[in-house]
């Protein structure tokens, strides 16, 4: 990172921060957090997973995935005081590109192919700032933002060598044969090496908001915050893949429907048994069609295209009781906007189906009815604290009451990912942020977090009505401690520095069947209870430090999902935390 400051006159000044990192490493390890049936087949075929341990530290893969990218920007902050006022304006550019190839079937046998993903994002932003200083009575800000994103987003899924004899042996012996013979097409052409489906996508994201705030002193005691922001958020999405899966494009129920008509049923009985199993076969084997034609878009019925606006506030009273003492007392709200679903698993609503079919182009008959991205979601914060001085520190507490409407959740369902809101999600509680120095060069702070999240409401998920739930990785109780130590000696300026974060169990899946799954064996909760260190030493224009993380050895699972494609659903892996990692950095300025 580079940071050059310029002293433009006596009243403005110029920083200028550009950066730049690359990084190309062997990504990411997983483990066994329920041995399944899909465990249970790859290890006929060549895998190793070592069961129902995450933490082995030994991962199976039959190629080596790999994690490649880079981020840069440059940012300009001017800053200009004149008159009491002070003008700010800071400008970025940033890029960041990543790309990865993974082995997502997490086992040592070829049942996937390498299939790359890759992002590349392009942002430009600039905010304005001019507020007043130090006025007696009130001091006021306004202010605008503008935030403009380029996404360019690639995925894909191939089938491997052994995928057909995977997907083989969760079904009777023929099935896929029979299938090919059904329908006239060589038996090679179903689940062959090297199918599948490839996909790119993208994202025109632009973002302006204006907001201003107005700080007033009512009394010598009671002081108040009124602030408001507007905001509008566009996003302009396309969405196109190419599909080389021919098992998945197969009219089960179209070919039902004829094999009833041959049968002497009419046309209108067979289209009404065609899609009832005790008639229709087939209809049992709808399961296989894992990669059905994408319906692209834009298309004719549906533009790519959301907008969204919202106003905001934030209303705060603050009143001093004496010099060391003061409470407050507000309430205040928040958006974010309509967030599409850039994925395979998007899929086109029951109007976008209709005008599809009005307009002579319809959709693969394969496809869900779904939606294609989630609403917005809004959240009200309410907060009644204290501000405490200590004779050496300060102590903040403060009790809030959240409740977010719309809650987007974004779900892993073993063959792509489900979009969805959740009517509402709250959480009360209470936190507090303790600073103490008991010696002149010893510092010590402890914070902690305490609430009570749930889904007040959330009967459409992925996994039915989860209505009156916990939400996943969201734990009661979080602290953060550290003690410092800071000393000078010889003409150096040093510390030493000890800390530990601990939080309370958090469940891992929001899926009431795997999470129980994950529970019986022992890694269905995430809790952690780490310690770090760092140490440094600073003189002149040099600093060295030197830290640890986790030296401890904490072992916790930071998510779990289900298998890619496992059709019985029992089989789930974790990704564990970081392991022991220690490390030195040195800086020099010139």
């Amino acid at each position: 990172m580079l940071l050059y400051y310029f002293e433009l006159s006596d009243d403005a000044s110029l920083r200028v921060t550009a950066d730049y990192d690359d990084y190309d490493e062997i990504c990411c390890a997983v483990g066994s957090a329920n041995y399944g049936v899909a465990n249970q087949v790859q290890s006929l075929m060549g895998g190793g997973i070592i069961p129902n341990n995450p933490f082995t530290e030994k991962v199976f893969f039959d190629f080596d995935p790999v994690t490649e990218g880079d981020n840069s920007g440059i940012s300009f902050h001017y800053k200009k005081d004149r008159n009491g006022k002070t003008l700010e304006s800071i400008t970025s550019v940033r890029n960041s590109y990543n790309k990865n190839v993974q082995d997502v079937d997490f086992d040592g046998a070829p049942v996937v192919n390498p299939s790359p993903l890759s992002k590349d994002l392009d942002a430009v932003t600039q905010e304005f700032r001019l507020y007043s200083n130090d006025n007696e009575k009130v001091n006021w800000l306004i202010g605008g933002y503008y935030y403009q994103e380029d996404m360019v987003f690639n995925e894909s899924i191939y089938f491997g060598p052994l995928w057909r004899t995977y997907v083989e042996a969760f079904l009777p012996a023929g099935t896929i044969s029979g299938i090919a013979a059904a329908f006239g097409l060589p038996d090679a052409s179903l689940f062959a090496a090297g199918q599948g489906g490839t996909e790119s996508a993208t994202q025109d994201n632009e973002t302006t908001s204006i907001f201003g705030q107005l700080d007033i002193q009512l009394t010598d005691k009671l002081s108040a915050i009124v602030g408001v922001s507007y905001m509008e958020d566009e996003k302009t999405v396309s969405y196109n893949q190419v599909n080389t899966d021919v098992l998945s494009q197969l009219d089960f129920v179209g070919a039902g429907t004829l094999g009833l008509i041959a049968a002497g049923f009419t046309p209108q009985q067979a289209a009404a048994l065609a899609t009832d199993p005790n008639f229709n076969p087939l209809i049992a084997l709808q399961g296989l069609q894992l990669l059905p034609q994408f319906t692209n878009f834009p298309n004719v019925a549906q533009d790519g295209k959301s907008s969204d606006n919202n106003v905001d506030y934030t209303f705060k009273l603050s009143y001093e009781l004496n010099n060391s003492v003061s409470i407050y007392g507000g309430v205040s709200t928040g958006f974010k906007a309509s967030a599409w679903n850039i994925s395979r698993n998007s899929d086109a609503d029951a109007l976008e189906l209709a005008a599809l079919a009005a307009a002579g182009t319809p959709a693969s008959p394969n496809r869900s009815v779904g939606r294609r991205y989630a609403g917005p979601e809004e959240a009200e914060v309410t907060e009644f604290g204290a501000k405490i001085l200590l004779s050496s520190g300060y102590l903040n507490i403060a009790v809030f009451d959240q409740t977010i409407d719309g809650f987007q959740s974004n779900t892993f369902i073993g063959t792509g990912f489900v979009l969805a809101n959740a009517g509402s999600q709250s959480a009360d509680g209470y936190e507090f942020d303790l600073v103490y120095s008991p010696l002149e060069n010893v510092d010590v702070a402890v914070s902690g977090t305490f609430l009570d999240p749930v889904y007040d409401s959330f009967p459409g998920s992925a996994f039915g009505d989860l209505t009156g739930t916990t939400p996943s990785n969201i734990p009661d109780e979080t602290i953060t401690s550290s003690i410092t130590w800071n000393w000078n000696m010889n003409g150096w300026d040093g510390y030493t520095r000890l800390s530990h974060l601990y939080s309370s169990e958090a469940v891992l899946l929001e899926d009431p069947a795997g999470q129980s799954l994950i529970e019986s064996q022992g890694n269905g909760f995430r809790k952690m209870d780490t310690l770090n260190f760092a140490t440094g030493i600073e003189k002149d224009n040099l600093s060295i430090s030197l830290y640890g993380q986790n030296i401890n050895d904490d072992e916790y699972l930071t998510s779990a999902f289900v298998a890619v494609v496992d059709f019985t659903s029992t089989t789930y892996f974790g990704y564990p935390n970081n392991y022991s990692t220690y490390g030195i950095t040195v800086n020099y300025n010139f």
